[in-house]
């Protein structure tokens, strides 16, 4: 993706370099439409890992041999591709001019499965469980499953909702037949919203037999954790924007950074919940308890961002028919260092003093997308 923005600047540079036949300086209003599909990048998230532990025997009783290891098959929420859009309109006078853009996408990965040990053999073991926050959990007896240990299934999923809106300023900096250059100075706004949230779900469960007394115990254990970072970031923008016109065919191009600065809400929930259910038999009768065990670690911190953008963008459109155009284009916005959604982490034990808390992800994000457009100027 930074070749595709390398690449991206180089073709507008070259653009703006360039010359065309004359067709006048446009003045007026322009209008534009676009249809975009977006590319998430810098936001497939490794939330974890299946791992199987495994022993193999082998050899004689006197020269005997013991292959032993883990295996890992990660988890990653990778972002799906989505359709969004852009808006823009502006007016250029003779040498004055102003206008707005805004886009918008929101876009999503989830994943789910679950991991199950398998049976053994004479000559083999293995466990299989689910590592998530840093920490693989053994998964927990249950007699019930031929391998002795309980399956565990697991989630997890993400999601960015991302607006931006321009206002901006232009001065004529080139102005040439057929080749405009304008320098823009503004404003720009954008809330972005960050959620995630994974977890796993196993079942402890066994029947011990005394005497006449019979119990039978299940508990249902649940992980869960979800967090959430929202921010609304106000900044100045600068940029560089031109056009070239031959016959008819038109260029655009946009080379346009920003600061943009404000405050990342973020929050945080992780939760431990053993569901657990005894029923005690014996000749006079059943009888059924259960209990319910829940642990929270919450989080809520506010703080400051500074979050640098790059805003990059080359259209190419036809005349069709009087004012309108139809066209193509590649469009890129580059976010860095973007304080998302916090994750948890369970390094040791489940303490704080092992180093269990919540750690800040802070992210460089690329939304590429590829679009189709409709404009109008009058």
């Amino acid at each position: 993706m930074t070749r595709a923005r390398i690449g991206l600047l180089c073709v507008c540079v070259l653009v703006a370099s360039g010359s065309a036949a004359a067709q006048g300086t446009p003045q007026g209003w322009d209008i534009s439409a676009e249809a975009l599909n977006v590319l998430t990048r810098g936001n497939d998230v490794h939330v974890g890992d299946i791992f199987t532990e495994s022993q193999t025997n082998g050899g004689t009783a006197l020269n005997s041999t013991l292959n032993y290891g883990v295996t890992y098959n990660p988890i990653v929420t990778n972002m799906q591709n989505k359709i969004s859009a852009l808006l823009s309109a502006s007016y250029r006078g003779s040498r004055w001019g102003f206008g707005g853009r805004g886009w918008w996408v929101t876009t999503n990965g989830a994943t789910e499965g679950s991991a199950r040990s398998p049976a053994p053999t004479p000559s083999t073991s293995a466990v299989t469980g689910v590592r998530m926050w840093d920490h693989s959990l053994i998964p927990v007896e249950n007699d019930f499953e031929p391998s002795g240990n309980s399956p565990v299934t697991y989630h997890a999923s993400n999601e960015i909702d991302n607006l931006r809106v321009d206002g901006f300023a232009e001065h004529l900096w080139i102005s040439n037949p057929g080749v405009n250059v304008a320098m823009r100075f503004g404003l720009a706004y954008a809330k972005l919203e960050n959620t995630r949230s994974e977890g796993h779900e196993e079942s402890a469960s066994f029947t011990d037999v005394t005497g006449g007394t019979a119990v039978a115990f299940t508990n249902l254990i649940t992980l869960e954790s979800d967090s959430t970072s929202t921010m609304k970031l106000f900044g100045p923008s600068f940029g560089l924007a031109g056009d070239a016109t031959h016959d008819r065919l038109r260029i655009d191009w946009l080379v346009n950074p920003a600061v943009l600065l404000g405050t990342a809400e973020t929050s945080g929930s992780w939760v431990d919940t053993d569901n657990i259910t005894q029923v005690t038999s014996t000749s006079a009768g059943s009888v059924l308890t259960t209990d319910r065990l829940r642990g929270v670690l919450p989080l809520t911190l506010d703080e400051r961002a500074v979050v640098p953008v790059l805003d990059l963008q080359l259209r190419a459109s036809v005349r069709v028919a009087g004012p309108l155009r139809i066209g193509a284009g590649l469009f890129s916005s580059s976010w860095f260092h973007v304080p998302m959604a916090p994750a948890m982490s369970v390094p040791g034990n489940w303490t704080d003093v092992e180093g269990t808390g919540w750690r800040s992800q802070p992210r460089d994000l690329t939304f590429f997308a590829y679009s189709v457009f409709a404009a109008v100027g009058f």
